[in-house]
């Protein structure tokens, strides 16, 4: 997406209660409420350019951001939020295959299996690994929504690289 920094102003930030997916799309939907324009361009490529697989540090950032009940919990706000209709696209959304892609895709084998040379044996170990991290995924999410105050904030450096800090960390621990 690009967006002019006026149209901001007009829409304000993204919601923060969508916590994995769809930003572009409530955004969007935001614009045109507020008679604004969005453009789509269907001849258009995107590239990413720069993966690079995650390391063991990332892991429980990418747990809890691709958490199944954080993704729900998104889903469901943005049918409220905009009064949709569960159509057939939107019911997929829902199915354990959508939820579990970026975990199994980027987790499992573009980083904790990328070197076992056997897809078939990437194949077996993503089947005791996928519930694994999934509940690995609960825990985290579950603990994250016990202490509040432990939510991260990333800054940008000089370098370019970015680093994290806790969000004002309490004086004392009771």
């Amino acid at each position: 997406m690009m967006i002019r920094a006026s149209v901001f102003d007009q829409v304000g930030p993204f919601d923060e209660a969508l916590l994995t997916i769809r930003e572009n799309v409530d955004f969007c939907i935001a614009v045109a409420e507020r008679e604004g324009t969005v453009y789509l361009e269907p001849a258009s490529v995107v590239t990413y350019a720069g993966y690079r697989p995650l390391t063991l540090s990332d892991l429980s950032y990418y747990l809890l951001r691709w958490n199944n009940r954080w993704t729900l919990d998104t889903l469901h706000h943005l049918r409220d939020k905009w009064r949709l209709t569960e159509d057939e696209y939107f019911q997929r959304q829902y199915e354990k295959q959508f939820l579990e892609w970026r975990r199994r895709n980027f987790l499992i084998h573009a980083s904790l299996l990328r070197w076992v040379p056997s897809w078939k044996l990437r194949n077996a170990l993503e089947k005791g690994l996928s519930p694994l991290l999934s509940w690995a995924a609960d825990v985290i999410a579950a603990r994250h929504a016990r202490r509040p105050e432990r939510v991260q904030l990333i800054q940008t450096g000089t370098d370019g690289r970015d680093a994290v800090r806790a969000k004002d960390p309490p004086a004392t621990r009771p």
